[in-house]
């Protein structure tokens, strides 16, 4: 589904590399393999969800234009929070230096 809502290119990583990022970050509790794209009220509920979390980097990639807010039941709910990143490092500048490196 990444690959459908961002593009071809994407996922970088593949699920086992993302899952083991993701887990490294002390906040996080778990991860769920498999979520769908857009968050339910019933699988916010279910699952216990009490905080969802976006960094600002994300909304910088082009997502494709049927995508519906993935995020919108947590903003109904008020438990969305959008961090403010600081990090000039982003999968596109990652891949814009592969590419680089592999033309000289």
């Amino acid at each position: 589904t990444i690959s459908h809502h961002k593009g071809e290119v994407y996922p970088v990583l593949n699920l086992q590399e993302r899952v083991l990022n993701v887990l490294s970050v002390k906040y996080v509790d778990e991860v769920i393999i498999g979520a769908p794209w857009r968050l339910t009220s019933n699988m916010i509920k279910n699952l216990n969800v009490q905080v969802v979390v976006e960094g600002d980097v994300y909304h910088k990639v082009t997502i494709r234009e049927e995508t519906e807010d993935p995020y919108e039941e947590a903003k109904k709910l008020g438990i969305y929070h959008r961090l403010k990143l600081d990090c000039t490092i982003t999968t596109e500048s990652i891949i814009e230096r592969i590419i680089k490196n592999r033309i000289r």
